[in-house]
């Protein structure tokens, strides 16, 4: 597991999607069966490079892709378009976590890693630290409440610092050189798997 970040290079267009497993059964009397596979979200990102990246920031993207062997090892990505929208990078505020249910105390992030996150139920500041209502690791992104939640309670979260552990989705760059220009280049980053329960 590499802790390594990706090159944060300001050329690129981000496309953020957050994609949920759903398998729908459909039977011959027209009834519908849903099951819902994620308990949370996973990330996709798609950047899209200019063609006009300079050979100093293409040998840094070939030079990150080379060192993670493609698709085969990990590492952390910030979600860069939070900052136009927070003015912090890797802040987002409002995190819909989910609904209490008075037995779950369990909840995820969608960050895997985090400088700090304030959680909330129901508008509430849930404390952390000496007698805590809510212990947050900032290392998965788990947060764990001491009490569970009531049913329906909303819980959301602000996170400041967050960071998504993903992986190239390709064994193989999709580079094209522009004569006289530069490159461009697309890449397709997903999250990494977590075990929520």
């Amino acid at each position: 597991m590499s802790n390594e970040v990706y090159p944060a290079l300001s050329t690129a267009d981000l496309r953020v999607v957050p994609e949920w497993r759903t398998v729908v059964k459909e039977y011959a009397s027209g009834v519908e069966q849903r099951d819902a596979r994620w308990l949370i979200p996973r990330f996709r990102f798609e950047l899209e490079y200019d063609p006009l990246i300079l050979a100093a920031s293409w040998r840094t993207l070939t030079g990150f892709y080379m060192r993670r062997r493609g698709r085969y090892e990990n590492f952390l990505f910030q979600d860069y378009t939070t900052l136009k929208d927070h003015g912090a990078l890797g802040a987002r505020t409002g995190e819909d976590l989910g609904l209490g249910t008075g037995s779950r105390t369990e909840f995820w992030l969608y960050e895997d890693v985090v400088t700090s996150a304030v959680i909330y139920k129901d508008d509430v500041v849930q404390s952390q630290g000496a007698t805590p209502q809510v212990v947050v690791d900032p290392n998965t992104g788990k947060v764990t409440f001491t009490a569970a939640p009531a049913a329906n309670a909303r819980i959301t979260a602000d996170v400041v610092g967050g960071y998504f552990r993903v992986r190239f989705d390709m064994d193989g760059p999709d580079w094209d050189r522009i004569r006289g220009a530069g490159w461009r280049g697309r890449i397709a980053l997903q999250q990494v798997p977590r075990a929520t329960g």
